[in-house]
């Protein structure tokens, strides 16, 4: 019986107290003797699929919005434009790039445009959540960008600086792990 109950325990998510009450409850109306384990995981995944069918109604007496076919052409159209724009990597007016993304970039390129930036927008948002990522985990490694003569961001992984040289924020003092 405690292995049973420890391999339950294993198996169900944290039960309240409500859940709980009622998962026995519909035991014991099921069950003369005691169940097994896949019966008691029945019963869990039964009250589960009801509790999310009743949460689902809620969504369900809504009627959707409807679109007029006009705009669901233009809409269309311009999905086609901005994924053909992206795909030849041309800028695309319109797309926001924020500040604290816009900063970034030129810390490390001072002099690099605004449609440079949007069009290696995603490079330098991988660049820099994959540096926050490794400043909280103190990694001996860092990315590092590096733009080439056509204006195409790359991303590579570097050395960090040894810790007499951490005061330095010119990004040649890296050792490069190519």
């Amino acid at each position: 019986m405690a292995a049973r109950m420890r391999i339950l325990k294993d198996m169900l998510p944290p039960l309240t107290e409500d859940q709980a009450r009622a998962l026995a409850r519909r035991i014991l109306e099921a069950h003369r003797f005691e169940p097994s384990i896949a019966d008691v995981l029945a019963h869990w995944r039964e009250m589960e699929r009801r509790r999310r069918q009743q949460e689902g109604t809620i969504y369900l007496d809504e009627a959707p919005p409807r679109i007029s076919n006009a705009e669901r052409k233009r809409r269309a159209g311009e999905l086609r434009r901005v994924r053909t724009a992206l795909g030849q990597r041309r800028s695309v007016p319109g797309l926001v790039v924020s500040e604290g993304l816009t900063a970034f970039a030129r810390s490390f390129f001072p002099h690099m445009s605004e449609e440079l930036i949007e069009r290696n927008k995603m490079e330098i948002a991988n660049c820099r959540a994959d540096r926050e990522r490794e400043d909280r985990c103190a990694s001996p490694y860092v990315t590092m960008m590096e733009l080439d003569e056509t204006g195409c961001v790359t991303l590579y992984m570097a050395k960090r600086p040894r810790e007499e040289d951490a005061h330095a924020e010119d990004p040649a003092l890296f050792e490069v792990c190519r």
